[in-house]
């Protein structure tokens, strides 16, 4: 009998309960004095819905509702629940975890087997050749990098403000290193023009050369964008705004290889302890201005919050490609000389070379968002970047040589540079913290 009337007890209790809560938000909805804020209150959503766990949806009269997102109500914009107002401006920042699209590498360093004479070492085609470097993909692996940005709202119903972001990759690189005696075998592969033949420039060989060398690729890459940003349409929990703005980016690429021989056998003219260095560098960068229209869709759902955005730049990309070889020579007793040009990088290809062109730069982004608390919001999304007519310094080698260093150029003048143009994406995920202020 006394669980019963305690049960009892309890419910009437929740009932009173429940009436006074009814009752004091109908006294604050009465009692508020300021007429611009019960005319305008906040929508309620951001770059996030941050107060989409006290949403609850009631029918109110639409000139009690900010802007076009009338016939919802949200508690966290009634007067009674001051201690929850948010600020208009917000913050985010995304580590990501994004691959790059590389270079096409041509074969740039191979070897053979012991005993290969010295007239077909480290020739392509040959069965006893092996590839040591290139003609391969190096993209594989994550490339690290981090997204700050940054947005303010225009007006309390947050339908019209301004954001700015900057992202941007840590440099990767791709190396490689072979000596002898662990190689015995060295070679750089490249076409005779001369005889139409594949042939190599030896680095190393058991018979009467020592040596080494160094291969190293390197690519960064960062973009900057500023954005107007206006609310196209909103409901609840859901809106979609489109953006006009501007971007910048840049995409800097360096290709380096350097080599060192020494002779141990005496070589016709050449004497014993005679040494050659060649260097050969491209180092490339382009850069991108242009206007951007973009695209962003949110839908809420308690604390979860889904993204869909898409942009689109279009504008005029600059590509510049410095291109510089050296060789030098040491002689015992008769001192060095320094050679213009080394391999790949010839004076018929040497200098700066530029071009410009119309390039198209396409983003898309998935996300998906988790609000810890009204200010605090973490978030998990697959980003995709991409740049069409890029001139990237790879993509400019040429293995055909019509001379070697130092021989002067003939009417062939191979390497020639092509000016060859590719499309650069860069896609991964991000992980992100917002707050709002």
């Amino acid at each position: 009998m006394t669980a019963k009337r305690m049960s009892r007890y309890q419910l009437t209790g929740c009932r009173l309960l429940a009436r006074l809560m009814l009752a004091l938000l109908a006294i604050c909805a009465m009692q508020d004095g300021n007429p611009a804020r019960a005319q305008s209150p906040r929508a309620g959503y951001a770059p996030r819905a941050r107060t989409a766990s006290r949403q609850v949806e009631i029918p109110i009269e639409s000139e009690a509702a900010c802007g076009p997102s009338a016939g919802c109500f949200d508690l966290a914009n009634d007067p009674c629940w001051d201690w929850a107002c948010e600020g208009r401006m917000w913050f985010e920042l995304d580590y990501l975890l994004w691959w790059t699209r590389a270079s096409d590498v041509p074969p740039l360093v191979t070897t053979s087997l012991v005993g290969t004479p010295p007239t077909s070492a480290g020739v392509l085609g040959s069965a006893a050749t092996r590839i040591l470097f290139g003609d391969e993909d190096l993209s594989r692996g994550v490339h690290p990098g981090g997204r700050v940005r940054v947005g303010l709202w225009l007006d309390a119903c947050e339908s019209a403000g301004f954001e700015a972001s900057y992202l941007g990759l840590a440099d990767r690189q791709a190396s490689f290193a072979a000596s002898s005696p662990l190689t015995p075998i060295i070679a750089r592969p490249f076409i005779d023009l001369q005889t139409n033949q594949q042939d190599a420039m030896l680095v190393a060989h058991p018979d009467f050369l020592d040596g080494s060398v160094n291969v190293l690729v390197e690519t960064g890459w960062q973009t900057v964008e500023v954005a107007y940003r206006q609310a196209l349409w909103r409901q609840c929990e859901r809106r979609a705004d489109w953006l006009v703005g501007y971007r910048y980016a840049s995409l800097d690429d360096r290709f380096e290889v350097s080599q060192a021989s020494r002779y141990t056998v005496a070589q016709g003219q050449i004497l014993a302890g005679s040494t050659k260095d060649v260097f050969d560098s491209f180092a490339g960068r382009n850069e991108f201005h242009g206007g951007e229209l973009g695209m962003i869709y949110q839908d809420a759902r308690g604390r979860w919050t889904g993204e869909l955005m898409l942009k689109i730049a279009l504008g005029g990309t600059r590509g510049q490609v410095d291109v510089h070889g050296s060789t030098v020579t040491t002689v015992p007793g008769a001192g060095s000389a320094t050679f213009d040009g080394g391999l790949l990088a010839q004076t018929t290809n040497a200098g700066q070379h530029v071009q410009d062109g119309f390039a198209v730069l396409p983003e898309l982004g998935v996300k998906l968002g988790y609000a810890i608390t009204p200010q605090l919001q973490l978030s998990v999304g697959y980003g995709l970047f991409a740049w069409t007519r890029v001139m990237r310094p790879l993509d400019q080698v040429d293995l055909s040589m019509s001379q070697l260093p130092p021989e002067p150029p003939t009417a062939a003048r191979h390497p020639q540079f092509p000016f060859s143009t590719s499309t650069f994406w860069a896609q991964g995920l991000q992980f992100g913290l917002a707050y709002d202020f």
